[in-house]
């Protein structure tokens, strides 16, 4: 299949491949959050609900992507913060910048920011998460809490100290 193509043919492949696969995913996660909101706009003029707006559409991507709906709901969540909480780092994704683990990684640890930082920090994030991605996990984690930690300092995931826990009493 590739036998007639030099080392530096096969190495551009490298790079298209996984910028068009970083592509392809953040087109999924557009898809499920324009789905999402077209549920939610239908179900807000609906008297009776039949289920969470959420719930549905956990169903459907569960469906179309032959997952688990807990599969399902975590590519919902995905697709709802990046779409109303992140749209800069979705703007950098979508045209294969950064790739889906660095994603995931911002998701995570931007989970219990203030609402009031988010457009900050999505514009210092989706800024620099390029440069990151040849971070180890532990080192993509530690700058994202140092933005984090800039922008918000009570939003910063602290560990909880194993030793407040411990307690023993001999009577």
């Amino acid at each position: 299949m590739f036998e007639d193509d030099s080392d530096v043919a096969l190495i551009d492949r490298v790079g298209a491949a996984t910028r068009a696969e970083s592509v392809a995913i953040a087109g999924r996660l557009a898809a499920i959050g324009a789905l999402d909101t077209l549920r939610e706009r239908e179900l807000v003029d609906s008297i009776l609900w039949r289920t969470d707006p959420f719930e549905e559409v956990c169903a459907e991507v569960s469906a179309a992507m032959r997952i688990s709906r807990g599969r399902a709901g975590t590519q919902v969540h995905h697709a709802r913060v990046l779409r109303d909480k992140l749209p800069q780092v979705a703007a950098r994704f979508a045209v294969g910048d950064i790739d889906y683990r660095v994603v995931r990684m911002i998701i995570a640890r931007t989970g219990i920011v203030d609402p009031a930082v988010w457009a900050g920090l999505d514009a210092e994030l989706a800024g620099r998460a390029h440069r990151w991605m040849r971070f180890s996990e532990r080192q993509l984690r530690d700058r994202i809490d140092q933005w984090v930690a800039k922008l918000d300092p009570n939003g910063e995931r602290v560990p909880p100290d194993l030793t407040e826990e411990r307690f023993v009493q001999i009577e």
